[in-house]
């Protein structure tokens, strides 16, 4: 078994991911990963060697779904997303239905990645929408 990518979400300059790894009795475990290379390419020597811990790094692994998503912050919902692993495609759109924080905009974006089919992407956008 290998470590999966379940959601990543990018902006400028860095990506958030979060990674699984199934288990042999079914149940995942879960790390986030964050990843600002992007963005600390622009900073200066001072401010790098401020930050460079936080540039690139892994969290700890975490059992329990609730834990893992809130591992990804916040913000993660604003940003651009980028993969969706087809086991958690309902899991990860039930949040992103709920939410009040996702631009419409991105809801088709989310849409597209949670169901490759399309009229089934087209039924969930429209009661995203109701």
């Amino acid at each position: 078994m290998k470590w999966e990518i379940i959601v990543k979400v990018a902006g400028e300059g860095g990506s958030i991911c979060l990674y699984g790894w199934k288990q042999k009795d079914g149940t995942w475990v879960y790390t986030r990963e964050n990843d600002e290379r992007t963005l600390a390419d622009m900073l200066n020597q001072e401010d790098y060697e401020t930050l460079k811990g936080s540039v690139h790094h892994f969290s700890s692994i975490v059992q329990d779904w609730n834990q893992a998503t809130s591992m990804l912050g916040r913000n993660w919902l604003r940003l651009l997303p980028r993969c969706v692993h087809p086991d958690f495609s309902e899991k990860i759109w039930e949040i992103i239905r709920t939410s009040d924080v996702v631009p419409s905009h991105r809801l088709r974006n989310w849409a597209k990645l949670c169901f490759s089919n399309q009229d089934e992407m087209v039924k969930r956008l429209n009661q995203a929408n109701q």
